[in-house]
């Protein structure tokens, strides 16, 4: 049984573990989050979503930090100041589309309010049907308040650099990307699998657990005193480096094995009971 008394940070992913299934926190959870604030605790929203794609139901909650991109991004919300770290490079996007048409993965650009949904030309039909059925699926909650444009031509498009590029298609295609993608020289990217469908692919040192890192030294506080809880496998670095680790029940099987505590699962408000239980 591990110490809650000296936990001091506290870092939430939202999607699968914050948010519900309608991509909003419950009254409850809302309740909680106050609560915990209320009680001094610095807060972070941790997330693999643009800064801008946060719900603004989340962005009106007392959390100290908000970081986006798997931690490519840091808004401390006290000073109003912006950390970024390093982005991929046109290159790297040609390169990584490229893989994913090989294993008819759809490649997702998320930039300035705009997704780019990039796919070859003989995997047009594919790609536009699959994104279609996954719009109904939690995951593309955060699309719907951007525009969508198609793209068959990386090369084309006028982007000097990204945060990540995200893939969406079958598990066993993403599964194969994914291989694909760590064996290459030098590692120079980190991959994460979100869900069963979705693929995240970042610069090689950037990840959420680097990012509470970061502030737990900010803020003067032993990383030994800081609780993360999350559900997909860009969760896993936080998790490992928390002082405290807690995996959703609706988690990722390799998530769940770093974890040291089960939560519900976020359509029962796990979050918020878990809190409640050990921290409140």
């Amino acid at each position: 049984m591990k110490n809650f008394d000296n936990i001091k940070i506290i870092s939430c992913d939202l999607d699968g573990t914050l948010l519900g299934p309608n991509g909003e926190p419950s009254d409850l959870t809302k309740e909680v989050i106050n609560k915990l604030h209320e009680k001094k605790y610095i807060l972070i929203a941790n997330t693999g979503r643009p800064l801008y794609s946060i719900p603004n139901e989340v962005v009106n909650l007392p959390f100290d930090y908000l970081v986006g991109m798997n931690g490519q991004i840091i808004l401390d919300t006290k000073a109003n100041k912006i950390y970024e770290k390093e982005k991929l490079n046109k290159s790297d996007l040609i390169n990584l589309s490229d893989l994913g048409n090989k294993n008819m993965a759809i490649g997702h650009l998320h930039y300035e309010n705009v997704i780019y949904l990039i796919m070859s030309k003989r995997n047009f039909i594919f790609g536009y049907i699959f994104n279609q059925l996954n719009k109904l699926r939690f995951i593309f909650k955060q699309i719907e308040r951007t525009k969508v444009k198609y793209v068959t031509d990386i090369k084309s498009l006028k982007l000097n650099d990204i945060a990540k590029i995200c893939f969406a298609s079958f598990g066993k295609n993403l599964i194969k990307l994914q291989e694909e993608i760590n064996l290459l020289e030098n590692k120079p990217y980190q991959t994460f699998l979100v869900t069963e469908n979705w693929l995240e692919v970042m610069a090689a040192d950037i990840s959420k657990g680097n990012a509470l890192i970061e502030i737990a030294k900010k803020e003067n506080i032993d990383i030994k005193n800081t609780l993360a809880i999350g559900d997909g496998e860009n969760d896993i670095p936080m998790l490992k480096v928390a002082g405290i680790s807690v995996a959703m029940e609706n988690a990722m099987d390799n998530t769940k094995k770093v974890a040291d505590y089960i939560a519900p699962s976020f359509r029962e408000d796990g979050l918020a009971k878990f809190f409640t239980k050990h921290l409140l």
